[in-house]
């Protein structure tokens, strides 16, 4: 009898922990693919001045697009998502500010890496210019 209720308990948790797990076949494959510009070019800058741009990421599917982290290669750079998950079709704006700290002028490469639920696992956005001294 003992044995008997020992194997009924087994079975019922058992059960239980069956059913906790998702079997929902949409949640199988949560990569998705992106569109999102390589290179941005914002032409002249003079020191010490500042711009703000706008990187639209465009969700191409076929999963909803889930941003961990944008992280930028130095800090002059500053981001902030408007938002961090997107379905598929919608976007997602990076609002982005450089703020040139140089003393000189000449050309510049900064970047940001976007890391997503995507079948690429970084994406590196390039952000081009050149400093000019503007006296």
């Amino acid at each position: 009898m003992i044995k008997y209720i020992d194997f009924l308990k087994f079975s019922v948790l058992s059960i239980a922990l069956i059913a906790c797990v998702n079997t929902d076949s949409s949640q199988t494959n949560t990569k998705t693919n992106i569109s999102v510009s390589k290179k941005i070019d914002v032409g002249k800058i003079a020191i010490k001045d500042s711009i703000f741009i706008k990187i639209p990421i465009i969700n191409q599917g076929p999963s909803v697009l889930k941003i961990d982290s944008v992280v930028a290669s130095c800090g002059c750079t500053i981001t902030k998502l408007q938002k961090k998950e997107a379905a598929v079709k919608d976007s997602i704006i990076i609002d982005l500010k450089y703020v040139d700290n140089s003393h000189s002028s000449g050309f510049i490469d900064k970047s940001i890496v976007i890391v997503a639920n995507t079948n690429e696992e970084f994406h590196v956005v390039h952000i081009l210019g050149e400093i000019i001294n503007n006296k």
